[in-house]
């Protein structure tokens, strides 16, 4: 279990000792972009993100620059839209990168994306 007094707790039970990493996601050009760079012997686990757009994108996230897919095509049709994938408070990840592989967020356009990832490598 790993607590902390401003983000709350969240129960990894495969690795209790993981550390939660948080990432910014800052991206405007089209095509990939790294959002976490993985260690060599480790994959990043997402727990948690969220996003905003500043007008017509779809975004995916990546198993490495032109890797395969780790979530699908998510549509943000209009300024403002954003979705949340909210922490899972029992450790289980949405999705992991493959071992020693970065996660990418790719946009289908050259727009303004936003948000936050939170995950833990192991």
């Amino acid at each position: 279990m790993i607590s902390d007094p401003i983000r709350g707790t969240v129960d990894i039970a495969a690795d209790p000792n993981a550390t939660i990493g948080f990432a910014e996601i800052d991206a405007a050009a089209s095509g990939d972009t790294t959002i976490v760079s993985t260690p060599a012997g480790k994959r990043t686990k997402v727990l948690g993100v969220f996003l905003m757009a500043n007008g017509d994108v779809n975004v995916q996230f990546r198993d490495g620059p032109g890797g395969g897919s780790l979530t699908g095509t998510l549509p943000m049709a209009a300024k403002g839209n954003g979705f949340v994938m909210p922490v899972s408070h029992q450790g289980y990840p949405w999705f992991q990168t493959g071992e020693g592989v970065d996660l990418v967020l790719n946009l289908s356009a050259a727009v303004q994306v936003g948000g936050c990832v939170v995950y833990y490598q192991e």
